[in-house]
């Protein structure tokens, strides 16, 4: 019984369930802004930062992402 016990608690330790949220965003954009942001044919990109959520013990630290967007005019 003391040898299950224990095993079970290493297999989990081992075994983590370190899934998580990545990086979420949804951005919108009107016909108008898109049209600005990309006057003259110049590209627009922006860089957002996501800290990742709290990380089970053991799992190591915290995630933490970046996303880069970037649009142009094409044509």
């Amino acid at each position: 019984m003391a040898a299950g016990f224990v095993l079970s608690k290493v297999g989990a330790f081992l075994f983590q369930d370190c899934d998580g949220l990545v990086a979420v965003e949804q951005v919108d954009f009107s016909g108008c802004d898109l049209r600005f942001k990309t006057g003259n044919h110049k590209m627009n990109s922006v860089v957002t930062v996501h800290p990742g959520t709290d990380s089970p013990t053991g799992c190591g630290s915290n995630s933490k992402y970046e996303v880069t967007r970037s649009i142009r005019r094409t044509g």
